[in-house]
């Protein structure tokens, strides 16, 4: 079974021995819309990638590139990010309510929950346990002649 890929566009910026750097844009939904200009003023935001180049590809700076990642792991990413830290909020914003009644103490004990998972994820990623989870691939565009 084949596993689906999750592609986006990207430039080369620069290249270090195994190494390439591939600046990719991404924009929210706003940014293709006509009226955009009068709403908001800019929702795109460049981030600039450290892939392996693990297919020996022969890049130059400047190419156009595509960038692949699993899509299991986009819904892990979202997991790790948000839905987990949602779940620790809701959970201690009611226990510690319903324990104390005091409703700034739960939201305190929620946020400090919140920051202390977040810490934990720093701690533990330090060895790059998670980052080693999240795989790029780099490949070249496909041309037509």
């Amino acid at each position: 079974m084949e596993q689906k890929t999750h592609c986006r566009e990207g430039i080369i910026q620069k290249i270090e021995g195994e190494y390439v750097y591939v600046l990719m844009q991404i924009s929210s939904a706003c940014a293709g819309c006509h009226a955009k200009s009068v709403c908001i003023p800019s929702q795109t935001k460049n981030e600039l990638l450290k892939i392996k180049n693990s297919e020996n590809f022969s890049f130059s700076e400047g190419e156009k590139v595509i960038i692949e990642m699993e899509q299991k792991l986009g819904g892990k990413a979202l997991r790790i990010g948000y839905l987990y830290p949602l779940i620790i909020l809701a959970t201690l914003m009611i226990l510690v309510y319903k324990i104390t009644s005091h409703e700034l103490l739960a939201a305190f004990a929620s946020f400090a929950g919140v920051i202390g998972y977040y810490f934990f994820l720093y701690l533990f990623n330090r060895k790059k346990k998670i980052d080693r989870q999240f795989v790029f691939s780099v490949r070249k565009m496909a041309t037509d002649y």
